[in-house]
């Protein structure tokens, strides 16, 4: 992976950063316009695998969905 990351957060063996790092030639040409529609969200970043409820579950899938729509990477909505 070529370039540097920047903007980082190291959780165990997670990293998590807030650019997407693309191989050469695999940059997305344009937005995917899936639609992915979320509705009843409530934001949340945080869950405990072993006993989180689909609620839960769902909250945190909306919230990743939401960021890579703000980034431009997803089409569709995510509402509350």
């Amino acid at each position: 992976m070529a370039g540097r990351v920047e903007d980082s957060l190291e959780v165990r063996e997670l990293i998590v950063t807030d650019k997407f790092v693309f191989k050469p030639g695999t940059n997305p040409t344009a937005m995917d316009a899936t639609g992915i529609s979320c509705t009843g969200w409530t934001s949340d970043v945080a869950m405990d695998c072993n006993t989180a409820a689909d609620a839960e579950i769902a909250d945190v899938l909306a919230t990743l969905i939401k960021i890579l729509q703000t980034k431009g990477i997803l089409g569709g909505t995510v509402s509350a």
